[in-house]
This record gives structure tokens, sequence and C-alpha cells, in this order.
């Protein structure tokens, strides 16, 4: 509390920004570049407690859930997010851009009692509230009776990527969030009127909620970007002078590459590298990477337990020695929505530690310096730009949906998320070792897939292989044994300089646009999209 004398005591979000708009009410809350608005904290609590004012009408108990469905580009979308928990609502975030089932699973799974939107009088039948249509009026809300335990009672609902084919709604109390605020407070020492952050991530994912209040609880400014603006590039820059941004986005989501360190931190910046699964409140970890120093996740939070169990057991492991990193604390979530398996699998109560999340990470904590090394995944999940993907699920639609294929198996090779497959029926002779699939059979497929998983989950190609090698003890596919594309490619690259006698040109060998630089993945998460851009610059390709 050092940092913010303010939020002492605080218990629940939404205090965290309104004791920072009682405190510094008349400082920036809200800069939005796209349309040249600005909100004071006083400007945005009151439209808070408009949006607050018409939720109350429909809730009547803990915990039930209030949906938005609006674009992330005007300040309704935030002050509806404020407005949701200070009725005592549990906020979810509807991406329009999702497939049409993804979205129908998740309002049937949330059972929302009102739908948030702008502009719009109805959204598939289920009650609306038009936010552009509320009177104004001026009167505070009242905390609801229900809001009487941080640890139990929700904040939100994120929805995973759909690792499993379709997504699982995370449930996430308050207390957790609060926790990773005030920590934040403590750790950047942000100025309220001086210092400002960066909203990159979409509302339905759980990184904006860091981005949010690692400013707010600190009474500084959130400045909303939009996906354009996060694509453009070199343009980014000067909007981010402009706007004063201090805090750009903490990357998060895929290992930070160590080679980028040194680039990075020149000219007095810093790189603060942060861990954290969505069934954790979102961060419980992080680390100011120096050039030099091993590129780790840090060390866990105050409140925030890190324990390395043996894969499979409970029996914790000594520091040095590699196996799961479970996380226990105030950050565990309650559990999935309406999935009490799959809660009671990765949400244990172990005889020591209590309740632990099971991550599936593989890591170790150092003996020495007590920061926790990130050494890849333990079950069958792959990540895909920052997304968890379960390959076993996917694997599954293709075999049941396609009658041409015998198995099929996922990989992450190179950035890309591509597709094995056995399919004799379309093999025109003998495949060496593995051969691009007929474009228009894989264009279909995986335009199939796009209707029905989110798009991390759709593989970008698809290869014929003859056969897979399988493992002599337990007779399933070895997927160490997959073809490795990058070495094909580098196969293909010494073959065409025997042939020309002399180096060959990159477009020769290497993927379509593998020389230009990479676009920004709408569907990535910022820090991932950020990443791939300034990797590119900093490399000399852009």
């Amino acid at each position: 509390m050092v940092n913010v004398p303010h939020q002492k005591g605080v218990q629940w979000l939404t205090e965290v920004f309104s004791r920072s708009a009682t405190r510094f009410p008349d400082l920036t809350a809200l800069q939005i570049p796209h349309t040249g608005e600005s909100l004071t904290f006083a400007e945005l609590d009151a439209r808070a407690e408009i949006v607050a004012a018409a939720v109350s009408s429909f809730l009547t108990g803990p915990d039930q859930v209030v949906a938005v469905a609006m674009s992330q580009d005007s300040s309704q979308i935030v002050a509806s997010h404020l407005g949701i928990l200070k009725a005592g609502g549990t906020v979810m975030f509807l991406d329009a851009t999702l497939p049409d089932d993804l979205i129908t699973h998740m309002l049937k799974d949330a059972q929302p009692v009102v739908v948030l939107t702008r502009g719009q009088d109805g959204f598939r039948g289920l009650p609306t509230i038009d936010v552009l249509g509320l009177p104004e009026t001026k009167r505070r809300s009242v905390p609801p009776p229900w809001l009487d335990d941080p640890r139990e009672r929700l904040a939100s609902i994120f929805y995973t990527s759909g690792t499993t084919g379709m997504p699982k709604g995370v449930e996430c109390p308050h207390a957790g969030y609060v926790n990773l605020a005030l920590s934040y407070a403590d750790y950047f020492g942000l100025v309220p009127g001086m210092d400002a952050t960066s909203l990159t991530s979409s509302l339905g994912y759980d990184g904006s909620i860091s981005e949010m209040y690692s400013a707010w609880v600190s009474g500084c400014a959130v400045v909303l970007l939009t996906k354009e603006q996060m694509r453009s590039g070199p343009d980014l820059v000067s909007v981010l002078r402009e706007a004063e941004v201090t805090v750009l986005v903490v990357p998060a989501g895929e290992a930070f590459p160590p080679a980028l360190v040194e680039p990075w931190t020149r000219g007095r910046r810093q790189i603060i590298n942060t861990y954290g699964p969505t069934e954790a409140s979102t961060d419980t970890s992080r680390q100011s990477l120096r050039p030099g120093e091993p590129v780790t996740i840090g060390s866990p939070f105050p409140n925030v337990t890190y324990v390395i169990l043996e894969p499979g057991q409970l029996r914790p492991l000594p520091h040095g020695e590699v196996g799961e990193l479970c996380i226990g604390g105030v950050h565990v979530a309650r559990g999935y929505r309406n999935l009490p398996e799959q809660t009671a699998h990765k949400f244990i109560t172990h005889p020591q530690f209590g309740r632990l999340y099971r991550t599936g990470d593989k890591c170790r904590i150092d003996i020495q310096s007590q920061r926790v090394h990130f050494l890849g995944r333990i079950d069958a999940q792959l990540k895909v730009r920052g997304h968890r993907v379960e390959a076993q699920a996917v694997e599954d639609i293709l075999q049941t949906q396609f009658r041409e294929i015998e198995a099929a198996v996922l990989d992450y090779q190179n950035q890309e998320l591509v597709a094995f497959v056995v399919a004799p029926s379309l093999c025109e002779g003998e495949i060496p070792v593995v051969a691009p699939a007929p474009p228009e059979w894989a264009a279909r497929v995986t335009e199939s897939l796009a209707r029905r998983l989110p798009a991390p989950s759709v593989p970008t190609r698809i290869f014929l292989v003859e056969e897979f090698v399988l493992n002599p003890v337990s007779g399933k596919i070895d997927r160490t044994c997959l073809p490795d594309l990058s070495q094909l490619r580098c196969n293909a690259a010494s073959q065409a300089e025997e042939i020309s006698g002399g180096s060959p040109k990159r477009t020769q060998v290497e993927e379509p646009g593998a020389g230009i630089p990479p676009d920004i993945d709408a569907d990535a998460e910022p820090a991932s999209e950020l990443m791939r851009y300034w990797r590119s610059v900093l490399s000399g390709k852009s």
C-alpha cells in the first residue's frame, strides 16, 4: 500500500476504480485516440453508474452473468465493464468475430440475465439494454447485499480459446484480481496524472484486467487502442507518444525470445515478462528481463504460491527438479462453469498446500535465484500464438468429419499450426516423407474447421504422410517423429543451391511472404502481436 494508500482495505474490483475516482476525480481515466475521446475518473465513474442503474433491475442474487456485445472502439464498452461490477453482476464479453457456434455455446453455458448492446434493440432473443439510450441518471449505486465474500463472488467469466473443441468458461472471483491490481501498484510505482497504460487486449481476454487496473489502481490513465492501430506498425509510435503511454504491453502468452532482450532494453526501456493462466486471475509471476540473464517467468506475486509437483502425482519436488507447476493462493479461480469433472481434474486439494491449479506446464525453480524456468508443456496441449490448443480435440474432429482421413496429428512448427494426415485416397503416387495436401481439399477442410473452432485451433496448412511412426510400447503415434518442416525447407534450399550453382533466393525455398514483415494477427494476444512485429523491426527485416 506504499504507492496507493487510498486503496487500503480494498476488497472488490469495482472499488479499485471507485477509490481512485474519489481520490483523483479530475485526472484522465480513459483516452481513445481513435475518436479523440477523453474522460476523467469522475466522468467515467458517472457513466458507469448509469449502466449500473440499468443493470441492477435485472439482478436478483450473486454471480448472475451480464453479457456485453459491442465493438471495442468507444468508452461505452469500458463503462459497461465498470457498471456491471458496480451492480454486483458477473461480466462476460462476447467477441462478434467468433464463429456463430461458439457464441451460441457461450450464451447457453453462461445464461446471462441481460445483454448490453450499443444501438441494438435485441440480441438472439435475450433481454437487452442499449447503452446509447440510457437516461442520464445521477444517483449513486449502493453495493448489493450479496457482495459478501470477495474470494467467492465472481467478477468475470472468461472463455478460454476452445482447447477442447468448445471454450471453457473460467469463473474468476474478485479477490484474485484485487491482489493483481495491488501487486502492480507496488511494482510499477506509476505516478497519477503522468503515467498511462495501453489497453490492447480484447475485453473478452483476461489480459485486459491487467492492462486496465494496473493503471486505475494508481490513478493513471488507460489508452484504448484499436486493432487497426495495433496493426499500423511504425505509425503506432506517434499514437503512443501523443497519448503519453509509458506502459505499452506486458509480454505474456508465449516465451520471450532471449535474443530480443538486449534490443528491447535499450534506451532505459524495461521489459517485464509475466506468466499466469486465466485459471489463476491472469498474472501470477513476473521478471524484469536484463541482457545476459536467463529469461524466466520470475517469482510469484504476494499471496500466490508456486509448487512443483511430480507430474500426475501429489508429491512435491525440491527446487531444481523438473515437474508440473501448480498455483495456489488467492488468484486461483473457482473452476470451469458447468464442468465439474474437468474442474476436479485441474483444481485439486493438496494435503500440504491446499487448493491448487494444475497448469500442465513443465517448470523448475532455480535453487539460487528462486526464479521459475518454463520448460514447455507436459500434456498434449500446444501453444499457438499464446493460445492453448488441445491437439486431441481437433484431431478427433478431422478423423470423424472427413471420411478420407484415417489418422490426423496436429503440430506447431515455425510459428504455425499444421496438420499431418494419413489419407490414401488423396495421394497421387508414393509420398517420400511428407507432401502438401491438394489445395482445394485443404481449403474445404480448414473452412469447415473455422466454422466450429476459434482461429488458433484451425491448422494453417495440411500435409499428407504415408504413415505415422508408432510408439512400440503404447502403440500410439509417436509425436516426436513427426516430419520437421524446417528441415525439409533446409533440404530444399540445399538442392536449389546445387542446381543453380549459387545461393538460392529466399522466395524459392521459404513459405509465401517469408521475407515480408508479418501483419499483426487480430486473433493473437497483444504481446504476441507486438513481439512478431518488433521482432522483424529489430532484425532489420522491415
